[in-house]
């Protein structure tokens, strides 16, 4: 995995990318705000771990770099999806301020998750 890093961060950087780069360039056209324009994003960066293994799993390309790419660009998508998520739930109260603990502490709990798990993996 260590040795796929670089790559699988360019492609899930590519999957969380283009949806909220989309969600924002056709969120005038919808009539959108800001607001609702980044919660569209979030919602269309989110992956599915179940069907990235069950694709993987059932095409035999699972212990394949390919992969190995796919599944960690995977799961850093759910990650960042996950501090979206919390980013959105605490804008959608206070949209008016944005603290940075907002954004920063669900990166750095994510952040050491990874840290803490990392070590574990097999692969």
């Amino acid at each position: 995995m260590r040795a796929n890093l670089l790559l699988s961060t360019c492609v899930a950087a590519t999957g969380i990318a283009a949806p909220m780069g989309l969600s924002f360039s056709l969120g005038p056209m919808a009539g959108a705000t800001p607001l609702q324009s980044f919660a569209a994003g979030a919602a269309l960066c989110a992956t599915s771990l179940g069907t990235t293994f069950t694709v993987l799993g059932t095409s035999g390309l699972v212990s394949t770099r390919l992969g190995t790419v796919l599944s960690t660009a995977a799961m850093l998508d759910d990650v960042v999806g996950l501090i979206m998520v919390h980013i959105v739930s605490s804008l959608g109260r206070d949209a008016a301020s944005i603290a940075a603990a907002v954004i920063v502490r669900p990166a750095l709990v994510s952040l050491a998750f990874v840290v803490l798990g990392g070590g574990s993996s097999s692969r």
